[in-house]
């Protein structure tokens, strides 16, 4: 899985500096984890995280099934002397990157995990289980990044507080395929058991990603590509930076339908149907109330 993901993260490199999208597996029951639910050979391990007074530990087993060898995870903390056991994981989808990580800034540690349903590149997901000191359990929250994965979180402006950058999965196959789907930046903070868009707040971020679309569009043009997709992601950075009038401006004067563009009703290439589906979508997708 982990050589899957550099293949199909391609598009992102029109948006975000280079380095790795996920770590090294940690332990010796990664390879067990990233099955999923089902797995074709005989499979047992473990994978431990520990940090700040907090262990984790991942237990995986392959046992012969009906369909073949179904595998068992079990995911178990230690925080203080205290045993949390079997805590709740996400059903049917392979499992990596076990780690202990303080997202938010509070003190007080998660435990992290990254998921994949399968496919060729979809879906990717987090899990991250917070302890609740008032009921003293650990309880979930789940964000997807659909296609788009952003790898381990950063601390963007060095106030304590992780965010993960990502990319708006919303655009993937809107207007036109996937190869030629180009969706924009995404920035998520987690906070206290919830995820939320914080992308806005980091203008510096949307601005480099614009130039990469823009480069990436050039670059297509020359290769005759389809570049409906570039184009609306492009569009969507300059409603994020609150100017859409340049942006629009700028669309209108570049955008030329490609020959090898596939349009039907649902991929429109005539610039009036193309700028209207576009016009909608942005305003559904919430970067435009009017």
């Amino acid at each position: 899985m982990h050589q899957l993901l550099f293949v199909v993260w391609v598009p992102l490199f029109w948006l975000m500096a280079g380095g790795p999208l996920f770590a090294q597996p940690d332990g010796a029951g990664e390879r067990c984890l990233e099955e999923g639910r089902y797995s074709e050979t005989a499979l047992s391990g473990t994978v431990r995280a520990a940090a700040g007074g907090l262990q984790a530990t991942l237990s995986c087993r392959s046992l012969p099934g009906k369909d073949g060898n179904k595998v068992s995870v079990r995911l178990d903390a230690e925080l203080g002397g205290r045993t949390y056991a079997n805590l709740k994981l996400p059903d049917q989808e392979a499992l990596s990157n076990l780690r202990i990580e303080d997202l938010d800034g509070d003190g007080r540690a998660e435990i992290v995990l990254d998921t994949f349903s399968g496919g060729a590149h979809c879906c990717f997901g987090i899990w991250v289980l917070r302890h609740e000191a008032r009921q003293d359990t650990y309880q979930p929250t789940r964000a997807d990044w659909g296609n788009y994965p952003p790898g381990r979180a950063k601390d963007l402006d060095k106030d304590g507080r992780f965010e993960f950058v990502s990319a708006d999965n919303a655009f993937a196959y809107t207007f036109t395929d996937f190869a030629d789907s180009v969706p924009p930046i995404q920035i998520w903070q987690y906070s206290r058991g919830s995820f939320r868009n914080v992308t806005r707040n980091y203008p510096a971020l949307i601005r480099r990603a614009a130039a990469r679309i823009l480069q990436g569009v050039a670059e297509a043009k020359k290769t005759g590509r389809d570049m409906r997709g570039g184009y609306a992601a492009y569009l969507a950075t300059q409603y994020l930076l609150g100017q859409p009038t340049r942006g629009w401006q700028k669309l209108r004067a570049a955008y030329r339908p490609s020959k090898e563009a596939i349009c039907d009703k649902d991929w429109p290439c005539a610039p009036s149907a193309y700028f209207a589906k576009l016009r909608a979508f942005l305003q559904t997708a919430g970067y435009t109330k009017s």
